[in-house]
């Protein structure tokens, strides 16, 4: 079975900056302004679904140390042509599937990466990976979208077009199924990209994570307001 994003990992961000514009830039900024709040200089952080980098690549930037976590490799491998991806430690596995002894100080799940969890043991099993890598302590900034984000989209440029089909499949599973373009050196490239996804209640999802010892700390939703999610801050007893 091919990885999510596998086919369009070389357009990934070319089409999310596209789709959503000058938001989503404005999302990575607040997003990194949050965890720049709870953590400290040199902070060793752990990002569960870091994709392209979109946060790995200035967290390393800032000085901290970063492990990416992404099961798909051909999104590692567009972060590692990135400048500033030589400091970071790539990881090609699922979130749930992730071991490591307890050394992180910090840890991101965030940008939809719980959505591809289909059963309650694989988001058991990555609540128990996030909780086993963090110290004492540590925390995870955890985001928990909405039914508003299983949705199509249709969105028509110059040098991109994206159309995305999520359908209701059987209680909370959707099928996700994208036919985009996109104009390249070597002229316009089709891709397509279909797989499973689900939607989570936060509290079933709060739950789970404070069976693995992790504690809600902050609730930040409101500050993230329009982004189709919850955020939350959770604290390793």
């Amino acid at each position: 079975m091919t990885t999510p994003h596998a086919s369009w990992a070389f357009a990934y961000d070319r089409l999310y900056e596209n789709s959503f514009g000058s938001f989503y830039e404005r999302l990575t900024v607040l997003t990194l302004a949050h965890i720049q709040e709870a953590i400290q200089f040199n902070s060793k952080i752990i990002d569960f679904g870091a994709g392209t980098g979109r946060l790995a690549i200035p967290l390393a930037k800032m000085g901290h140390s970063v492990t990416a976590v992404e099961p798909c490799t051909e999104m590692l491998d567009v972060l590692r042509t990135k400048v500033g991806s030589e400091k970071i430690e790539c990881v090609c596995l699922k979130m749930q599937d992730y071991s490591s002894p307890p050394r992180f100080d910090f840890a991101t799940c965030v940008f939809t990466v719980l959505i591809y969890l289909l059963d309650e043991s694989d988001l058991r099993a990555s609540m128990r990976s996030v909780s086993q890598a963090l110290k004492p302590g540590g925390q995870l900034l955890l985001d928990v979208p909405s039914r508003a984000v299983f949705r199509g989209l249709s969105f028509n440029s110059e040098s991109c077009n994206r159309n995305v089909q999520v359908t209701p499949l059987a209680g909370d599973i959707f099928q996700y199924v994208e036919v985009s373009d996109i104009k390249t050196t070597r002229g316009v490239e089709t891709f397509t990209d279909s797989f499973k996804i689900r939607y989570w209640k936060s509290k079933d999802v709060l739950k789970i994570a404070q069976e693995m010892g992790l504690t809600i700390e902050m609730d930040f939703s409101d500050d993230f307001s329009g982004s189709g999610a919850e955020y939350f801050l959770l604290r390793k007893g």
